[in-house]
């Protein structure tokens, strides 16, 4: 049988080595509780790899996890493109991202943010996304792994 943690109970609560609420596969939850084919209890249920982890190792996996998240213009995910400048975590487990975009004309900007809040379903409560424009992106932001997917693709960087 799994075991699952709930957001608002104590930590000596159980876990489950699987995730519960799955926005990719059941869609997103709403005020009542339900969610997009099924209901679901009304308290979110996160994924030991959110409860477990001190701030330090939460947000680490936060960043991991938005490497999958892929700007669709160039193809180079979003933290080897140098486009995530903050990550917080409050206690109960909301994320908070401060990104910004190459330009601030992007067209993709939603696709961004749906990308990032399907990436961290389950290790988030929710997302927010603060969109910052300063300092500026530059392509000195892009990491030696960013650059050689770039160059891959057929970018001279």
């Amino acid at each position: 049988m799994s075991e699952e943690y709930v957001v608002g109970t104590p930590p000596e609560t159980t876990v489950a080595d699987s995730v519960v609420v799955a926005a990719a596969e059941l869609g997103s939850l709403s005020a009542g509780g339900s969610v997009a084919g099924g209901d679901v209890d009304s308290e979110l249920r996160l994924s030991p790899a959110a409860v477990l982890k001190t701030s330090e190792q939460r947000e680490t996996e936060v960043m991991e996890r938005l490497k999958d998240v892929v700007d669709p213009e160039l193809g180079v995910n979003v933290v080897d493109l140098g486009l995530v400048y903050g990550v917080s975590i409050d206690d109960d487990f909301n994320v908070t991202l401060d990104m910004t975009l190459t330009t601030p004309a992007c067209p993709l900007t939603d696709q961004i943010e749906w990308g990032a809040q399907s990436a961290l379903v389950d290790i988030a409560h929710s997302v927010i996304i603060n969109w910052v424009w300063l300092p500026p992106w530059t392509m000195e932001r892009i990491t030696d792994e960013g650059r050689e997917q770039l160059r891959y693709i057929g970018y001279s960087v």
